[in-house]
C-alpha cells in the first residue's frame, strides 16, 4: 500500500520489490565454478551480474504510467487538463441544455435529447486501482530465459457512465391545426418532386406510405422524402404524425401530368413553292399548353398558338419540329415529321409567228407521262401542248402557261407577248403577171437574211441577201436564166435574225414542226 503521493522511487520500490529474479543457468555454473576455486561469495556475485540488465515486462510499465496519470488528472494545474476542469466542463453542459431556448418548449415529450456526462473518479476508486499494482503474482519459472520477468495484472479500462436526462415537458395539448404536408401539387411525371411534413415538434414520430407501384420515392430525412411519379393522374402523400400519444394522418393531394408527346397534324408530302401549308397539333387548346415550332430550311408562320404557316420554298426533306411545354407542371416533350417538298415541273414556252396573223405557242419543257397543260391568252383558255393562235392586232397581250405533274404539282410562267414584232410574211402564191415580184415582208428591221428558191429538181434558181433599211430589198420576178420558169410549187428557204437578236424560227408545215422553208406556188 502507498499513496498517491509519494515520489517516484518509492512507486518503483514498492513495484519491484517482491520481483523475483530468475538468473540464467550459465551464472549460476560460473558460481558453482568460481566456488569451488575458494572465491568469496560477494565477488562471486559481482563479478557474475557485472553485465547483466534487469529487463521488466511491459505490464509493470503500464502500470507506472497509468499511476502517474492519475496523480496528473486529480492534482490541479491551470496549464493542464484535469479532474476539476473535467466536472466544470460537464457541468456547464448540463446548464446549457436546460436553459437553452425551445420553439415549443411546451410539447417536449418523454422522448428528450440524452446529455452524456462522464463520472470522475473516486479517490476510493484510485486507492484500490494503486493496491492492485502493489499486488504482483509470483514470476513463472523462466529457467533458461534470459531476463529478469515479473508479471502482475492489468487493471481494465475505465468504462463512461452515461446519465439520461429527459426534459419533463407534456404534449398533450399539442395543436395539429398547422400540421402539413409542403411540395408541389401540380408536376410531371418525370420531374423530380420534394415533400415533407412542416408544422411538426422535433420529438414527433412520422410514418410516411409510400407505394412503390407509384413511383420511386426516397427519404431524404425522416420529414422530407422525394419522388418521383411513374405516370400520370391523381395521387396522394400521406403520413401518420404522432405527437406524444396523440396520432394523426397528415394528407397532400398530387396531380401528376403525363409526359404526352404532340402529334402534328398536316401534310408529309408537299410540292416546291406551296405557301401557307396549315398545320397543327392534334389536341385540345390549353391555356397552360405552349408549343414551339421551327423547321431545317423552310419558313414558318405563327398564326395561333397550335396552328402555323408554313411555306415550303425549298425542294427535297425537311424535319418540322414541335415542342410541348405545360407551364403548370413543367412538362416538356417534342416530336417531329419528316416533310418531303417535291420539285414543281420545270416550264417554258415559245412563239412563233406563222404568218397571216397567225402565231404559235409551244411547251418546251420535258414530256412527261401524267403531265397537264394550261394556256391563257386574252381570256381563252387552250389544253395543248402547242397550239396556234391568230390575233389581228398590233398591240400585246399576257399569256401564261400551267402546268401540272402526276404529283399534282403546279408551276407557272407568264410574260408579255408582242404581236406585232418577230414577223416574217412569206407569201404563199406568186403570179407571174406581179410586178412587185415574190418578196417576204417583215414588221421589225432585220439584221442579216438571205432567201433561197429551189424548182421540184430541188435546183437552186435564185437567191438574195440585200437588205434595204432592215428590211428585204429584192424580189423574185419567176424567172430561171431570163427565161419565166414553169408554173407549179417551188421551195424557198431563208436564214433571218432581227435587229434584236432573234433568230427567226420559221413556219409551221403541215407536219406540225415548225421551219424556216416552205413552197409557194406559181400561177400564170
Amino acid at each position: 500500500m502507498h499513496n498517491i503521493g509519494d515520489n517516484i522511487e518509492d512507486i518503483f520500490g514498492n513495484a519491484f520489490r517482491d520481483a523475483e529474479i530468475a538468473p540464467p543457468s550459465h551464472l549460476w555454473k560460473s558460481l558453482e565454478s568460481s566456488l569451488e576455486k575458494e572465491q568469496g561469495v560477494e565477488a562471486l556475485y559481482k563479478k557474475a551480474f557485472v553485465n547483466t540488465a534487469i529487463q521488466p515486462s511491459k505490464k509493470i510499465w503500464y502500470r507506472i504510467s497509468y499511476i502517474l496519470f492519475l496523480r496528473g488528472f486529480l492534482t490541479f494545474k491551470p496549464t493542464s487538463f484535469n479532474v476539476y476542469y473535467a466536472a466544470l466542463t460537464a457541468l456547464v453542459g448540463v446548464v446549457s441544455v436546460a436553459l437553452w431556448p425551445s420553439k415549443n418548449t411546451q410539447d417536449v415529450t418523454k422522448n428528450s435529447s440524452q446529455v452524456e456526462v462522464v463520472a470522475p473518479l473516486s479517490q476510493e476508486k484510485i486507492q484500490e486501482e494503486t493496491q492492485e499494482i502493489q499486488q504482483s503474482n509470483n514470476t513463472t519459472n523462466s529457467t533458461g530465459s534470459e531476463y529478469v520477468k515479473s508479471q502482475e495484472k492489468v487493471p481494465a479500462v475505465q468504462k463512461q457512465t452515461t446519465v439520461e436526462v429527459t426534459a419533463p415537458v407534456s404534449l398533450e395539448t399539442f395543436d395539429f391545426s398547422k400540421v402539413k404536408i409542403i411540395g408541389v401539387t401540380k408536376i410531371c411525371a418525370s420531374l423530380l418532386a420534394e415533400y415533407a411534413i412542416d408544422g411538426v415538434p422535433v420529438e414527433s414520430e412520422i410514418e410516411w406510405n409510400l407505394q412503390s407501384k407509384d413511383g420511386v420515392f426516397k427519404f431524404i430525412s425522416s420529414r422530407k422524402i422525394s419522388a418521383i411519379w411513374n405516370k400520370g393522374g391523381n395521387y396522394t402523400v400521406w403520413a401518420t404524425v404522432k405527437v406524444g400519444n396523440t396520432k394523426k394522418k397528415i394528407e397532400l393531394p398530387v396531380m401528376v401530368d403525363a409526359n404526352v408527346e404532340p402529334v402534328i397534324k398536316g401534310k408529309n408530302k408537299v410540292c416546291e413553292g406551296i405557301e401557307k401549308q396549315l398545320y397543327s397539333v392534334d389536341e385540345p387548346v390549353d391555356k397552360n399548353i405552349q408549343y414551339e415550332w421551327k423547321t431545317s430550311f423552310n419558313s414558318v408562320d405563327f398564326i395561333g398558338n397550335k396552328y402555323i404557316h408554313v411555306n415550303w420554298k425549298k425542294s427535297g426533306r425537311d424535319t418540322l419540329l414541335v415542342s410541348r411545354i405545360n407551364t403548370e407542371t413543367g412538362c416538356k416533350s417534342q416530336s417531329s415529321m419528316v416533310v418531303t417538298i417535291m420539285p414543281k415541273p420545270v416550264i417554258d414556252f415559245e412563239m412563233v409567228p406563222l404568218g397571216n396573223s397567225e402565231f404559235q405557242f409551244t411547251y418546251t419543257g420535258p414530256i412527261k407521262k401524267g403531265v397537264q397543260v394550261a394556256w391563257f391568252i386574252d381570256g381563252n383558255e387552250f389544253n395543248e401542248q402547242s397550239i396556234v393562235y391568230e390575233n389581228r392586232g398590233i398591240g400585246t397581250s399576257m399569256v401564261t402557261l400551267q402546268v401540272t405533274d402526276k404529283n399534282n404539282c403546279l408551276n407557272s410562267i407568264q410574260r408579255e407577248v408582242s404581236f406585232n414584232k418577230h414577223i416574217l410574211f412569206v407569201p404563199r402564191q406568186f403570179n407571174l403577171d406581179n410586178v412587185d415580184g415574190f418578196m417576204p415582208q417583215t414588221n421589225q428591221a432585220l439584221q442579216s437574211y438571205k432567201i433561197e428558191i429551189f424548182n421540184p429538181r430541188n435546183e437552186k434558181i435564185w437567191e438574195s441577201s440585200e437588205l434595204v433599211n432592215g428590211k428585204p430589198g429584192k424580189s423574185w420576178d419567176g424567172t430561171y436564166k431570163g427565161n419565166p420558169v414553169p408554173r407549179g410549187k417551188y421551195v424557198w428557204r431563208i436564214r433571218a435574225v432581227f435587229d434584236d437578236g432573234t433568230v427567226w424560227k420559221g413556219l409551221m408545215q403541215p407536219t406540225g414542226e415548225i421551219k424556216p422553208s416552205g413552197i409557194v406556188i406559181i400561177e400564170n
